[in-house]
């Protein structure tokens, strides 16, 4: 039997290691397109998992209000990061009022004694669109090298989205429950996570890291100054 607490504590610190280091990389060196998008969202994801534990220990309906407010966020700042990279497009400054909205519904929903299930079936409805522009802007990017690595990320994110389908078809089917650590199969749900997590974690590192080298790449073959306007234009934070 897996236990639930241990592997969410491990995701916690998966997230947590992860928005240190994407944070302290932001802020020290210019990077590429998106990879201030990608660290908020990391620091979003980290205060997902982080609000989910909260419930054990404040009050639920303050849990309730920050999971939709961080879920919200991490899939929008996602889609945002890799839409940024592929192709050099945000999103128009609304689309961030979304999760503000999630998060009222849900505390509605948990106040006026609603089950987790719609709660979860709300959540998906936003996740979905923006889940959806991740995994295409990752899987139709056709980058000079690397193009497997955008597809990998493109499983990975794949991967969020089914883990998080199947645990609400669990507890739609399993009756109305309270309290995700009240549902069944959620040590195999955040097992899959977890693996995700991992996964997702590693992707801006490896999108910069090809980036750098397609730039190289460019000016061996086109024989661009080193400080060209090109290059230049081609590198934010």
């Amino acid at each position: 039997m897996i236990d639930i607490k241990t592997v969410f504590i491990c995701i916690i610190h998966v997230t947590l290691f992860y928005s240190v280091i994407y944070s302290l990389f932001w802020l020290s060196q210019k990077s590429c397109r998106g990879f201030g998008c990608w660290t908020l969202a990391t620091i979003s994801n980290f205060g997902l998992y982080a609000a989910i534990m909260l419930r054990l220990v404040a009050s639920e309906w303050l849990s309730v209000a920050a999971v939709a407010l961080f879920l919200g966020f991490s899939a929008i700042l996602h889609a945002a990061a890799v839409r940024l990279f592929t192709a050099n497009r945000g999103f128009h400054w609304s689309v961030y009022l979304l999760p503000l909205v999630l998060m009222v519904v849900n505390v509605y929903c948990y106040l006026s004694g609603r089950g987790l299930a719609i709660r979860y079936v709300i959540l998906l409805l936003i996740i979905i669109p923006f889940n959806y522009l991740t995994c295409k802007n990752l899987f139709l990017y056709n980058p000079l090298i690397g193009r497997i690595i955008f597809i990998l990320g493109g499983v990975f994110f794949f991967m969020r989205f089914v883990g998080m389908a199947f645990e609400t078809a669990v507890i739609i089917l399993h009756g109305n429950h309270i309290s995700i650590f009240d549902s069944p199969d959620m040590g195999s749900y955040l097992l899959f996570m977890l693996i995700a997590e991992i996964g997702i974690g590693l992707l801006f590192f490896m999108f910069s890291s090809l980036h750098s080298q397609e730039l190289l790449l460019k000016l061996k073959n086109t024989g661009y100054r080193k400080d060209g306007a090109e290059v230049e234009d081609s590198v934010s934070n």
